[in-house]
C-alpha cells in the first residue's frame, strides 16, 4: 500500500503545480480583462478570487502530496480528505471523480491505516538512551 500512497502523493504534487499555474494565469489575465469591452464591472474580482482559490487549494495538494510521499502519519487523514472534496468535485467529473474514489480506497484500506499507525512517532514509546 505504501507505493499507492506515494502513487497518490506524486498526483497531488503534480496536481499542485497545475493548480498554481492556472492560479497565477487567472490572477495575470484579470489585469487584462477590464480593457475587454463586454467586460461587466465585476470580472476581473472574479477572475482574481478564482486564482487565489487555486493558488490556495494548490498549496493544501502540495503540503498533502509531499506528506504522502514521504509517509507522515498526517498525511492519512489530509489525504483522506482531498479525496473526499474530489469525490465531491463536479467540474472535473470523470478525472477527478475517478482520482477521489482511488483515493478513498487507498487512505481508508486496513493495510493503509495499520501501515501509517506503525509509522506514528507520537503513538510510540519514547526509546531509552535514543
Amino acid at each position: 500500500m505504501a507505493g499507492h500512497v506515494k502513487t497518490l502523493g506524486w498526483i497531488g504534487v503534480l496536481r499542485a503545480l497545475l493548480g498554481s499555474a492556472l492560479g497565477v494565469w487567472l490572477i495575470l489575465r484579470a489585469a487584462t480583462v477590464d480593457s475587454h469591452p463586454a467586460a461587466e464591472s465585476w470580472d476581473a474580482l472574479g477572475f482574481r478570487v478564482a486564482g487565489g482559490f487555486l493558488l490556495l487549494l494548490a498549496l493544501v495538494w502540495l503540503v498533502q502530496g509531499i506528506g504522502a510521499i514521504r509517509l507522515r502519519p498526517w498525511a492519512r487523514r489530509g489525504g483522506l480528505f482531498a479525496s473526499v472534496l474530489d469525490l465531491c468535485n463536479l467540474l472535473g467529473f470523470p478525472l477527478f471523480t475517478a482520482l477521489g474514489l482511488y483515493g478513498v480506497v487507498v487512505y481508508r484500506s486496513h493495510d493503509t491505516r495499520h501501515f501509517f499507525a506503525s509509522r506514528d512517532l507520537s503513538r510510540s514509546p519514547a526509546v531509552p538512551g535514543g
